[in-house]
């Protein structure tokens, strides 16, 4: 291989001009033993230009993890990197990662993960003792190079289980002492350079600690020593040269940064391990000790953080928001509580008040970019560095304390009452109420008091002349909208003024969303109290947020409109033709381009839109008029997002087109076929599944016009054959399409006789391509034979002798395979089916039944009763599922409401929580070594295919394995008694079971003769008894 040429195309690669062919020349170059190792010399030569070794390092990066092993699906079809280049490369990684420049350490150091996933610990052991020999040098780079590769072994493990972790705890358990000591050479160091070695070290013992704890690793007195080095972190002075770094980049510098780490390990640990009454059993002993020798201390270091913020020194938000989350957290132990609350009225004034009130910062995000400043305060992700968020936390916990809500409270209504309170102190104050509203509405002392609150403060304040504090005096009718409204002309009134602030053209973005969430959030959780108030504005509402929505790509707007249609149904039925034009005139706006030929955004807020329709549609699902009358809208947008971005909404689109065959297919939805079929023709096989309700409706609800046109099911077949010989999409999908040729087998007798030789092929061709193991895909592929079996036995006795292994004898070897695995066969409609191909077996010519029945005929009758049992097991258990569903609906809320109060010498730790983690453990240490409750594991009563009904199905079902039974046996009684004599003679206990199933059999037949004649005019049923013997008359 040639240096040079590798060396230019990587120069090449980064021109635009050359950049094709450069890669073009890489890749092929790549396949040749010695690439990796030549990259990895070209990364490190100090004497070519930084672009080329950087255009390189990215090279090399992607190679490695895309070639160091394979996946699975790759072998054989790509060429991994060579044994010895791996073996050149583990050679000198870690002494180029030492001299690389820090823009190339990042590459090599990704590298490196790559490496270490694969070959750590089995190949590549000896990295334990190189790393320890780096650690015991005096040489910094070797340190910093050490801990590179350190953090990048921990990130590898950091949320494994212990039992999978502990190639990891044992490198570490070698790295920890001297990592502790180089911790404690270097901590008083302030240096930038000294700084970011500690930095490296914290991240490294946040891995460590992050998900799980082995206290074999790290015993709680071993702890202590770290956490005193955490403590001084905390505690210890920012260079004073950092106030000169701008506001705005001063959070991102290192001392900032390792104050931020040192907290994130402190909260981690007392959280997961060391709250004592709050953690898993395991970490009881380490909870305990923490609880008693560290926690007081720690709490009084962090409280030192918040005096800085007191005295108006600079705290960066993130460690702001890391030390009143860990005060809030250690709240619930009456030490810390007795600790702080000398100190509440401080903290709560000049700290948790202040960070509670509209920020400059607020301020110019509203201003410039109203949008942006919604989704920054409705993301969950940006609490984690929002000190608020972290206030309000501290708030609830306080509050939990005897005496603490109200004069909190108290002091936010005060300042509300004072006549020149400027807005950001209403914000402010506001806010609290915010924070406290589901405490109180929770709190069967308050609740009823929350009324008057809102009459008093809240709702002068949604029509105050500052924005901000309109859009909080919503916020916090939001919060508190679990709370008892009695006065129902106050009532009226909220909501005639939170609707004008939805109305209003000139209102201002943000207050416009908390008002339509607000009146989401009043609906939700009163929605028949507020329904006499809604109903009329059901329009109006309606029309604005969806105005609202088609300006702003706001992605918490379409539960709003989902919750008034759920709520009122019938009021939105008149209107809901022009709410799906509206909504599909959002979709456009949000999705396609001006000229409808490209995709903008694939966002949540899109798939609300379409969510938000689907409603609609299922919501009128009863009234056929409507539905007409919307689904040629409907079915032009489901066609247009198959044209334009079916990668994006194509599981939307199918559920919209599902929902507007309700009634049978229309000519308009008969082009939506075609069009859905086109999609499919575009490489998007595993997207079947998604389409796979969709297309079982056109080819049930309509029989006669689907096979009118022979062509739909040519379509139909060609891409069922083509899903099943992509074999990217796994058994996952395929199951689904064999379902889909049962389904045809079912619907269509006598119709699929030129087709079924090739529909009969691919099922067979699917069922013996894996015999290892009778799986899911084995379990449909016998059903649809069955299937095949019942619509033409002389078919397919015919085709399936001509199958390997067995050619001639292949009929008696499926029904033996099927006889077999009658246990895996799972669900009602399997079963049910399996009963039918059974008894028919019985019913066909003597000449044509295999072998098994001749030889096996007992077994058969106990396998037939056995299947039974189990149907009525399923149907047990759902019924039960049902029940226990209904019941959670019905539940009350007894008990509902706050413990009293915690005194202050108080643990906050409730019976509830310790029971729970008890019953968690019991259920992850209980080993299910009973047959009865492996059976009951194993046993699935319903599976997913069971929705896609076929004639064995629901209630226009066409056969009835119960009838079926007693109507075949009463013929094989008449017609064949040694073969009856034969199947009866069975043991005693089983002689029981068939007189029950007798019993059953009549009464599942009485009881569908009822149903037919109650249908025509009534019926006066009676419950068959069960017969004295087995004669089936």
């Amino acid at each position: 291989m040639d240096r040079g040429l590798l060396v230019e195309a990587y120069k090449a690669t980064t021109n635009p001009a050359g950049q094709k062919e450069a890669t073009k020349f890489l890749t092929q170059s790549s396949t040749m033993i010695g690439f990796t190792t030549f990259s990895l010399d070209i990364l490190s030569d100090d004497s070519l230009d930084m672009a080329v070794r950087q255009a390189a390092g990215i090279f090399l990066k992607n190679h490695i993890r895309d070639y160091w092993v394979l996946d699975s699906d790759d072998v054989g079809k790509k060429v991994p990197i060579a044994e010895q280049d791996k073996v050149a490369i583990r050679q000198v990684l870690i002494p180029r990662i030492i001299m690389a420049p820090e823009a190339l350490k990042v590459q090599l150091c990704i590298c490196m993960q790559f490496i270490l996933r694969h070959d750590f610990p089995e190949v590549w052991p000896s990295i334990v003792d190189e790393l320890t020999q780096l650690y015991q040098s005096n040489d910094g780079a070797s340190w910093y190079a050490a801990l590179l590769v350190t953090h990048r072994l921990a990130k590898i493990y950091e949320y494994k289980r212990q039992v999978d972790k502990q190639p990891f705890l044992v490198a570490m358990n070698r790295f920890l002492p001297i990592l502790y000591q180089r911790f404690v050479d270097i901590i008083d160091d302030q240096s930038q350079e000294a700084n970011v070695l500690q930095k490296l070290m914290l991240k490294i013992f946040f891995c460590l600690i992050q998900f799980s704890l082995s206290t074999d690793v790290l015993t709680a007195e071993d702890f202590g020593h770290w956490l005193a080095l955490f403590v001084k972190i905390v505690e210890r002075d920012i260079p004073a040269e950092v106030e000169q770094v701008d506001v705005e980049e001063r959070d991102e510098t290192i001392w900032w940064k390792c104050k931020k780490w040192a907290l994130k390990i402190i909260e981690r640990v007392f959280e997961r391990y060391g709250s004592k009454g709050h953690v898993e059993a395991a970490y009881k002993t380490f909870a305990e000790y923490y609880t008693a020798n560290y926690l007081s201390p720690v709490v009084t270091s962090v409280l030192k953080v918040l005096e800085r913020y007191i005295k108006k020194e600079y705290v960066s938000s993130r460690v702001m928001y890391l030390s009143i989350c860990h005060i809030a957290e250690a709240l619930s132990h009456g030490s810390i509580w007795k600790l702080v609350k000398p100190h509440l009225d401080v903290i709560f004034c000049d700290i948790m008040f202040p960070l509670l009130q509209f920020s400059e910062v607020d301020q110019e995000l509203w201003e410039d970019d109203p949008e942006a400043y919604l989704r920054e305060k409705q993301d969950c992700f940006e609490e984690v560095r929002n000190p608020a968020a972290a206030a309000i936390r501290f708030l609830n916990a306080a509050a939990k304390r005897q005496g603490i809500l109200i004069p909190i409270l108290t002091q936010v209504i005060t300042k509300l009452q004072t006549s020149d309170l400027g807005s950001n102190e209403i914000d402010g104050s506001l806010h609290v109420i915010t924070a406290l509203a589901p405490t109180l509405c929770e709190d069967r002392r308050y609740k009823k008091e929350v009324e008057k609150l809102i009459r008093e403060h809240v709702k002068p304040r949604i029509t105050h002349q500052t924005p901000f504090v309109r859009a909080r005096a919503l916020n916090v009718i939001k919060e508190a909208a679990e709370a008892p409204f009695k006065d129902r002309i106050f009532l009226a009134d909220l909501i005639e003024t939170i609707t004008q602030r939805i109305k209003d053209e000139n209102e201002e973005l943000p207050v416009k969303f908390e008002a339509a969430v607000a009146i989401q959030a009043l609906v939700n959780n009163q929605t028949e109290n507020v329904a006499a108030f809604i109903k009329p504005r059901i329009g109006d509402l309606l029309r604005e947020v969806l105005r609202l929505l088609g300006k702003h790509n706001l992605e918490d707007l379409p539960p709003v409109i989902e919750s008034l249609i759920e709520a009122y149904a019938d009021d939105v039925i008149p209107v809901a033709e022009g709410v799906v034009f509206e909504l599909i005139q959002v979709f456009h706006h949000l999705v396609m381009e001006e000229d409808g030929a490209g995709l903008l955004d694939g966002s949540m807020t899109v798939m609300g839109v379409l969510a938000t329709l689907e409603t609609i549609l299922q919501l009128i699902q009863d009234n056929q008029e409507a539905l007409q009358k919307i689904e040629p809208m409907v079915a032009a947008l489901a066609m247009e997002i198959l044209d334009v971005c079916v990668t994006d909404f194509f599981e939307e689109a199918t559920s919209l087109i599902e929902c507007l065959l309700q009634y049978g297919v229309s000519p308009k939805m008969w082009e939506v076929y075609e069009k859905l079929l086109d999609a499919f023709e575009q490489d998007n096989s595993l997207f079947f599944t998604d389409a796979m309700p969709a297309l079982t409706r056109f080819v049930t609800k309509d029989p006669a016009a689907f096979i009118s046109k022979p062509e739909r099911l040519v379509r139909m077949l060609l891409l069922i054959e083509r899903v099943l010989n992509d074999d990217e999409c796994g058994e996952d999908v395929h199951v689904y399409v064999i379902k889909m040729l049962e389904i045809l087998f079912s619907y269509y007798r006598g119709h699929l006789d030129q087709f079924y030789p090739q529909m009969f092929a691919l099922v067979m061709k699917k069922l013996l391509a894996d015999q290892a193991e009778f799986e899911e895909i084995h379990a449909q592929c016998c059903v649809t034979l069955i299937e095949a079996f019942n619509y033409n036995t002389q078919m397919f006795i015919q085709l399936i002798n001509q199958y390997e292994p067995y050619q001639a004898n292949n009929y008696n070897w499926f029904f033996e395979y099927v006889f077999n695995n009658f246990t895996k066969f799972n669900g009602i409609h399997d079963r049910s089916l399996l009963v039918y191909a059974l008894l028919l077996l019985f019913k066909v010519d003597p000449s044509l039944r295999p072998t098994i029945v001749q030889t096996q005929p007992q077994k058969l009758m106990e396998v037939i009763i056995k299947l039974f049992e189990d149907i009525e097991k399923c149907k047990k258990l759902i019924k039960e599922a049902d029940d226990d569903d209904s019941d959670d609906d019905d539940s009350d809320e007894e008990g509902e409401g706050h413990d009293p109060d915690l005194q202050d010498s108080d643990d906050d730790v409730t019976e509830n929580d310790s029971e729970y983690l008890l019953s968690l453990e019991k259920k992850m240490a209980a080993d299910t070594d009973s047959e009865c409750s492996e059976d009951r594991c194993s046993f699935v009563e319903v599976t997913e295919l069971e929705e896609f009904e076929t004639r064995f199905d629901g209630e226009h079902q066409v056969y009835n394995v119960h009838t079926l039974f007693v109507d075949i046996m009463n013929d094989i009684e008449s017609t064949d008694s040694a073969l009856y004599h034969q199947l009866v003679a069975i043991p005693e206990e089983k002689q029981v079971q068939l007189k029950e199933l007798i019993q059953l059999c009549h009464q599942e037949k009485e009881a569908i003769r009822s149903r037919h004649l109650n249908a025509s005019g009534g019926y006066n049923f009676n419950q068959a008894g069960a017969p004295a013997n087995f004669s089936f008359q």
